[in-house]
């Protein structure tokens, strides 16, 4: 069953701090920007206001409204518009009340095929086996969709899938791995087995510090490797560190206060693994900070790194925002490429301090207050989290 969405009021609710006088705001739909002044305009007589804008007009699927308002004491009392502030939304007339009829899917771009449904109602729960011998090995899309008793399609459902033909029931005969491009090394079994549990050391004393990627594979008895596992770490030479150090921490992104990090004996922890705080792909910062023997404080060394979307089989939001431009001056725009919306948008300057956050979908950021300098942008929705360095020039 489906919703009617077709004559949606879409309500907006702004709030506005600082010394600005906001009087007055205009929108308009898509790109149907009439100008400074001209379009769509509403009164604003509180810091708060809500407003309820009427879009039974427009045609059905996804439609932007863009925002802005006027402060009469910008531009040294002449007056200023802002830049316009956009949320996505999307029109659609929906049949409700109406049963399921039939099923059918596709996989990326082939023909739909039909399942069927063995008892039509306002809701299937049903397995359905669907053949993929003939597909060569890699990533596939598998499309889904169900039919109304009008005849109405839905929306798609979208799963992605890997084919690859790996032995089964065979032993595992040989492990190797590599560090980031560098060229495998076997390490070996103990003894070859369908499922193994050893341990190996490798030796991390040629890499220079900061971040690097392992990568181990296991082979089968037919000669097939696996694909590879990943993991992120992170070298530094601690030996360094001064003698009344007596302990030591380290986070990511943002700053959890002193003593809140992942803590660790600084005299015997070389390597830091990020996998194991399952980070997001993205570009991230990494602090370690130290506590000598009077209980102060003190921030040893910070690094930014990146971990690629390689190892994931659905788009990430990384890998669907783009950031720009990078650098920036004053303003900062995110694009995206899917239909998304953001709960929490933060910027951490390169010690882990929050220098912006905001709880609102934006699309557009003013950034005049920072200074110039690198920074870590993190965008977070209800289910995924992105984070990104951006350059203030």
């Amino acid at each position: 069953m489906r919703t009617n969405l077709y004559r949606l009021i879409f309500c907006l609710t702004m709030s506005f701090v600082g010394a600005q006088n906001i009087t007055t705001a205009e929108y308009y739909f898509n790109d149907e920007d009439l100008g400074f002044g001209l379009n769509n305009s509403f009164a604003i007589s509180t810091a708060s206001h809500t407003q309820s804008i009427d879009i039974s007009g427009l045609s059905d699927g996804f439609n932007d409204i863009h925002i802005r308002v006027f402060d009469v004491d910008g531009n040294d009392g002449a007056g200023a518009w802002s830049h316009y502030d956009r949320a996505t939304f999307y029109i659609a007339n929906f049949a409700t009340g109406q049963t399921i009829v039939d099923m059918r899917y596709r996989i990326n771009n082939g023909d739909n095929i039909n399942l069927g449904i063995d008892m039509p109602a306002m809701s299937v729960n049903q397995s359905y086996s669907i053949p993929v011998p003939s597909l060569s090995e890699g990533f596939y899309s598998l499309y889904i969709e169900t039919q109304d008793s009008d005849g109405t399609w839905s929306h798609y459902d979208r799963v992605v899938f890997f084919i690859s033909e790996f032995p089964t029931g065979q032993d595992i005969v040989d492990v190797r791995y590599r560090i980031d491009n560098d060229d495998y090394i076997n390490l070996g079994v103990d003894m070859p087995a369908t499922s193994i549990s050893q341990s190996y050391s490798i030796s991390v004393s040629s890499l220079s510090e900061g971040f690097h990627s392992l990568y181990v594979e296991t082979q089968a008895a037919d000669g097939t490797w696996s694909l590879y596992d990943r993991q992120v770490f992170f070298i530094n030479n601690f030996s360094d560190m001064p003698s009344d150090v007596t302990e030591a921490e380290y986070f990511i992104d943002e700053d959890p206060g002193f003593g809140m990090g992942t803590s660790f004996d600084p005299s015997v922890m070389p390597l830091i693994a990020t996998t194991e705080m399952n980070i997001t792909p993205g570009d991230h910062l990494l602090c370690v900070r130290v506590r000598n023997a009077d209980e102060e404080w003190s921030l040893y060394c910070c690094a930014t790194f990146n971990v690629d979307p390689t190892a994931s089989v659905d788009e990430s939001l990384y890998e669907s925002v783009a950031v720009n431009p990078n650098p920036f001056q004053n303003a900062l725009v995110i694009e995206v490429s899917r239909q998304v919306e953001f709960n929490e948008i933060k910027i951490f300057d390169l010690t882990g301090k929050t220098v912006y956050t905001s709880q609102e979908n934006l699309r557009q950021l003013n950034l005049n207050h920072l200074e110039a300098g690198t920074y870590i942008l993190s965008l977070q929705t209800e289910t995924e989290k992105a984070t990104f360095k951006i350059i203030k020039q």
